[in-house]
């Protein structure tokens, strides 16, 4: 009867991790055998090993999380500072532009003007020396 009680416990032994035994019974297999309280620890050693792997995992994902944020807020920063400082660049020169539109009108009629003053008093000069 016994035998057969052990040999119904090996059946079902892929089942189970462990097989529990009183005391003086013989063990149907070789190995460790482990008392309850080893069992407990081992199964709460695990649990805490598992939790603390679900910790590191969510800080690692935070951490990373937040390096990025950082590496976006700096580019884009410095992306807002570069298109600031081209608009910038930009107005300069479209002023620059405006007043060196105006200069040239001004050395424009400057030229015109001086050509016509010197042909005039040419004119004049010719016209009084040949008067005389």
């Amino acid at each position: 009867m016994f035998f057969l009680t052990l040999l119904t416990g090996l059946c079902f032994a892929g089942d189970v991790d462990y097989v529990d035994l009183k005391k003086g019974q013989h063990a149907p297999f070789g190995g460790k055998l482990f008392k309850k309280e080893a069992i407990a620890k081992i199964i709460s050693d695990n649990a805490a090993s598992l939790e603390k792997c679900k910790e590191t995992s969510r800080f690692n994902i935070e951490k990373q999380r937040l390096e990025l944020d950082l590496k976006y807020k700096l580019l884009d920063s410095k992306y807002k500072n570069d298109v600031s400082m081209y608009k910038d660049m930009l107005a300069i020169r479209d002023e620059q532009l405006e007043i060196e539109a105006k200069r040239y009108t001004f050395q424009k009629w400057a030229t015109y003007g001086g050509f016509i003053l010197g042909a005039t008093t040419s004119v004049a000069i010719f016209y009084s020396v040949s008067q005389r």
